[in-house]
């Protein structure tokens, strides 16, 4: 919600995430397009994030925010606001037919075998009947060599009354990190050991 670095109006610093993409949560304030709050509710706890305002600090107990996941809330902009549009039934409809086509690009490469590291299912409710449901499942397939994994996910989307069923492989393997690099900074999801790292092929089936 704060991004990261200084906070501006606090004196507190918020680390980098680890073992992740991204740090200045750019891909949450793309919601702003939306509309003009973005409300967050997951761990038992809500905050709110204003495109002119700024975030809540701290974060608010909610004994009904998801102890699970997470859920996101955006009233539609119903006025414009600067460069901001509203976010018409028009729009809304273009919007998540475009959705429906890169959801399974986009969430399908998070699926997992390991059920604690999986994303696993994902509900966009937009109004009237739109939106789009997805749920998707991984599983290991056997190894070729040693330090190899394999593994396969599918993954369905519900979207308009429509569905589509997607299937992808993926296929890693442990190399050895090169001397001249190891003192680079590489993300800790890439790296199998300290001197080895992942690397991998990604393949859509159907």
């Amino acid at each position: 919600m704060l991004g990261t670095g200084w906070v501006q109006n606090l004196d507190t610093y918020v680390d980098p995430k680890e073992s992740s993409i991204g740090s200045k949560n750019f891909g949450l304030r793309s919601l702003f397009t939306v509309g003009d709050v973005i409300w967050v509710f997951s761990g038992g706890k809500w905050s709110v994030l204003h495109c002119k305002k700024g975030a809540l600090y701290p974060p608010r107990e909610d004994v009904n925010s998801p102890r699970r996941g997470v859920r996101i809330e955006v009233p539609y902009r119903h006025s414009k606001l600067g460069a901001l549009e509203p976010f018409t039934r028009e729009r809304r409809s273009a919007w998540v037919e475009e959705m429906g086509h890169s959801v399974a690009a986009t969430l399908i490469k998070l699926a997992h075998p390991d059920q604690s590291r999986s994303l696993c299912r994902v509900v966009l409710n937009v109004e009237d009947g739109l939106g789009i449901s997805w749920e998707q499942r991984a599983k290991e397939l056997p190894s070729t060599r040693q330090r190899d994994e394999a593994n396969s996910a599918t993954g369905r989307a519900e979207e308009c009354r429509s569905s589509r069923k997607f299937r992808r492989a993926r296929v890693q393997r442990q190399v050895q990190i090169p001397s001249s690099h190891r003192q680079k900074d590489l993300p800790a999801y890439y790296r199998s050991s300290r001197n080895r790292i992942w690397i991998g092929v990604s393949l859509r089936l159907k």
